[in-house]
């Protein structure tokens, strides 16, 4: 069983049991197999994606790596972090200007 991860565009990833948003871990066969997940791992991706079933929400990218483990397995491991409150409402606010303009301007 894995959980997985569908992106704001329509992409399935399969991560470990283990994985949570913030620590996604799946296994590869070579480390050219890491390319294509890390294009498509954008914080415009998951601003509205769902991991295991549950909307994934105020969550942002922060790094991808790939390592070889001790029995040669490939493991890539993508970090994500929750939003600061200054960052929600910067883009509370970002939003609020845009709808203010929208009216004044008509």
């Amino acid at each position: 069983m894995s959980k997985v991860l569908v992106l704001k565009d329509g992409t399935q990833l399969e991560f470990t049991d283990e994985s949570t948003i913030l620590n996604l871990v799946t296994v590869l066969s070579s480390f050219a197999d890491a390319d294509p997940i890390a294009a498509k791992i954008t914080n415009d991706n998951l601003s509205t994606a769902t991991f295991d079933g549950e909307a994934v929400t105020n969550v942002v990218f922060v790094s991808i790596r790939a390592d070889k483990d001790a029995y040669g397995n490939i493991l890539l491991t993508v970090e994500n972090r929750y939003k600061t409150d200054i960052e929600i409402l910067q883009e509370t606010q970002a939003q609020q200007d845009e709808v203010i303009n929208y009216l004044l301007m008509g």
